[in-house]
């Protein structure tokens, strides 16, 4: 009895040594369950994390589009405005010139009259200094004719 004693005994440390075994395993199991839960929770977080980062950057990325767009907009706005005013400068600068070549004309026009205005107005003078002069010889000559006539 003894003998089945001592090999129950030996049987139940047995039984106890793998029990106490298993838990080991159970624990280093354990162990690793929560190790890897712990990476999946860090990876988990850096994933949102990343994924946060990933929509701010489309965001501004989107921000950014616009921006370009917009400022490319004005910019294409700004350049046919400056070539309108290009056109326009153009416009005045032919005006002008026309505006110049008409004043040198008018100015060459001007002389040309100043200087037949003044030729004329010698040879007027002249002409009357000479009709005064035949005034005078014609009244001199008629006063001598009635005097001649009443003589006669």
């Amino acid at each position: 009895m003894e003998l089945k004693l001592n090999k129950a005994h030996t049987e139940i440390e047995s039984k106890n040594l793998d029990i106490k075994n298993f838990e080991k395993m159970m624990n280093d199991q354990r162990i690793k369950i929560d190790a890897n839960q712990a990476l999946i929770d860090g990876l988990t977080s850096e994933k949102n994390h990343l994924d946060l980062s990933l929509k701010e950057s489309q965001d501004q990325r989107i921000q950014y589009k616009e921006k370009s767009e917009r400022l490319q907009k004005l910019n294409e706005e700004i350049f046919n405005e400056m070539q309108e005013y290009k056109m326009q400068l153009v416009g005045v600068q032919e005006i002008k010139k026309d505006r110049d070549d008409r004043l040198e004309k008018l100015r060459t026009e001007l002389e040309d009259i100043t200087a037949k205005f003044e030729i004329l107005d010698r040879e007027h003078t002249a002409l009357r200094v000479n009709h005064e002069h035949i005034t005078e010889e014609y009244s001199a000559l008629k006063t001598d004719y009635e005097s001649v006539s009443e003589r006669l």
